[in-house]
C-alpha cells in the first residue's frame, strides 16, 4: 500500500481529521495520478440521472466515478447533495466532510494573484473552485511567473459585471504531462 492508498483509507474512515492536502499531494506521487483522467467527469448518465431523481442510477454513477478518481470534489458535491435529498444525513455527511476538506486545503489563499495562487491538481478542481466561489468561466489562459505554471481564469462577477481574474497554480499537471510526454517518446518506434 503506498502513502496516498493509506491516506486515502484513513480519510475514507475519518474525513473530519483528514489532512487533505497531504493527501492530494500524496496522490500525485502516486502510479494512480492524472490530472486529465476524461473518466473523472462526472457522466452524462449520472447528471441525467440526478435531474431524472433515478436513485439506483445515481448510486451505481457515483460509485463508478469515485473509483475513478476518489479525490473529485464534484462528485462529492453531488453525493452530498443527493444523499442529504434522500434523508440518508449520515452518508451526506461523509461526503460534504470530503468536498469541504477537498476545498479547504486548496483555498487556503485568495488566488487573485501569482503569489496567492491556488495550487491545484488537475482542471477539474479549478473548475469545483470557481463553482463553489459561484462564478462561471468566461476565459481561460496559460502563464508562466517566476518559473511556475499558472492557468488564469477569468469570470465576471455576478453583481457588478466586473472581470475578476482567479490563479491556478498548474505545476503538478505540467509535470505529469512532461513526464508522460517524455515517457512516450522514449518509445521504440515499430520497424516497416
Amino acid at each position: 500500500m503506498d502513502e496516498y492508498e493509506k491516506l486515502l483509507a484513513e480519510a475514507q474512515q475519518n474525513p473530519g481529521k483528514c489532512d487533505f492536502l497531504a493527501l492530494r499531494m500524496a496522490y500525485t506521487r502516486s502510479p494512480l495520478f492524472n490530472p486529465y483522467l476524461n473518466t473523472a467527469n462526472i457522466p452524462m448518465a449520472l447528471r441525467q440521472a440526478v435531474q431524472q431523481d433515478d436513485q439506483n442510477l445515481i448510486g451505481a454513477g457515483l460509485q463508478r466515478v469515485l473509483q475513478e478518481d476518489y479525490l473529485d470534489i464534484e462528485t462529492h458535491i453531488v453525493a452530498y447533495n443527493f444523499y442529504q435529498q434522500s434523508g440518508r444525513t449520515a452518508k451526506a455527511d461523509y461526503h460534504g466532510a470530503f468536498a469541504r476538506g477537498l476545498l479547504a486545503s486548496i483555498m487556503r489563499v485568495n488566488g487573485r494573484t501569482f503569489e496567492t495562487a491556488f495550487e491545484v491538481i488537475s482542471i477539474r478542481e479549478e473548475y469545483a473552485v470557481m463553482g463553489v466561489l459561484g462564478l462561471r468561466v468566461t476565459m481561460q489562459r496559460k502563464a508562466t511567473h517566476a518559473g511556475k505554471n499558472y492557468d488564469i481564469l477569468t469570470a465576471k462577477h455576478p453583481q457588478t459585471g466586473e472581470d475578476l481574474d482567479f490563479y491556478f497554480n498548474i505545476d503538478r499537471m505540467r509535470s505529469y504531462w512532461n513526464i508522460s510526454r517524455a515517457a512516450k517518446e522514449d518509445l521504440p518506434t515499430p520497424r516497416q
